[in-house]
């Protein structure tokens, strides 16, 4: 009767508990990683919300100046963080120039620490306007701006 002998090892099967360990040490470094990664991303999706809802509020009051540029010195000198219209006539019925002011006054607040402001300069034949919208959110300071030009 003939016995099996036994393979003898050759030292290159499998995997030690050593080589192991340190690739579950490199999986977890990379997973936390992906980890602060996804909370920048948050931020930055919750940032780019705000972007939208500044960029829709400076056109909308570029197109409210616009539409009522007649009356587009009534405008200078707007800010919903002060209150100031100083421009604006504070007559019976209520003019444009204010009711567009409590609208954006009403549409600023959804932005956090959010103003906007309205500068003018008037020239012969027409009249600069600046619309500027200004907030913080996590992702720091943040300015859309937009100028036009409107004639009477």
């Amino acid at each position: 009767m003939r016995r099996s002998r036994a393979v003898p090892y050759r030292g290159s099967e499998g995997f030690t508990l050593l080589e192991l360990m340190i690739a579950l040490a490199v999986l977890s470094v990379g997973l936390l990683g992906v980890a602060a990664m996804q909370g920048t991303a948050i931020k930055a999706l919750a940032s780019g919300g705000m972007i939208t809802i500044a960029n829709n509020l400076v056109r909308n009051a570029a197109e409210r100046i616009t539409k009522n540029s007649v009356n587009a010195v009534s405008y200078a000198g707007m800010n919903t963080g002060t209150g100031a219209k100083p421009n604006c006539p504070n007559i019976a019925p209520t003019p444009v120039c204010a009711t567009d002011f409590t609208e954006w006054q009403t549409r600023v607040r959804q932005l956090p620490q959010g103003l906007l402001q309205v500068g003018a300069a008037f020239g012969a034949a027409f009249a600069t306007v600046t619309v500027t919208v200004t907030w913080q959110d996590a992702m720091g300071a943040h300015t859309v701006t937009l100028p036009l030009q409107v004639a009477p």
